[in-house]
């Protein structure tokens, strides 16, 4: 008797530590650790939602421009550009330290890296080029740099700087409102 109340003893104690190992509670629900804590971050996580264009230059209805979504148990955000289109793109924004980071997966088949660099406006984030997968910095195409400005809680604009060749080469602006 004493030894089947051991071995019982035993078998629990080895389910409780694996349950543990294995990142889940009691209850057997999986476990995840507190987003990264970060005031750029959370202000990125406040944009998820639809977000059309403020004021579309072609006399038709707004189209729906970005979706903002928080991903990875709240450490990414996953911005899609034109979704649902041929010229669909996703934006990911995450901390790499404490520096925020975006990789833009663009159209043109390359990925662009950038880097938040320290700003004076608290409502600008400037993101600078650092790197990427098929993109040579001084050949080809691809986007270089970002400014994010958050107007209000409702309103942002995404200005875009493209270059060609190690040169800049214009860029495009989104002025986006929330979608109601």
């Amino acid at each position: 008797m004493l030894r089947q109340n051991w071995a019982k003893t035993m078998l629990a104690l080895l389910i409780s530590i694996s349950a543990v190992a294995v990142g889940q509670d009691k209850t057997g629900e999986e476990k995840h650790p507190a987003p990264p804590s970060n005031p750029v971050l959370e202000k990125m996580r406040k944009l998820a939602g639809e977000w059309i264009e403020a004021q579309p230059e072609s006399g038709k209805p707004a189209q729906t421009v970005s979706v903002f979504r928080v991903v990875g148990a709240g450490s990414a955000v996953a911005e899609t550009m034109f979704p649902g289109s041929d010229h669909e793109m996703i934006t990911m924004y995450h901390l790499d330290g404490d520096v925020l980071t975006l990789t833009h997966y663009c159209a043109m088949g390359n990925q662009p890296r950038m880097k938040a660099r320290p700003g004076k406006d608290a409502n600008k984030i400037e993101f600078e080029f650092s790197g990427g997968t098929n993109v040579d910095e001084k050949k080809g195409a691809h986007m270089h740099s970002m400014i994010l400005t958050f107007v209000d809680d409702n309103n942002i604009t995404e200005e875009w700087t493209h270059y060609t060749d190690g040169k800049s080469t214009g860029g495009a602006t989104f002025k986006l409102t929330r979608k109601k």
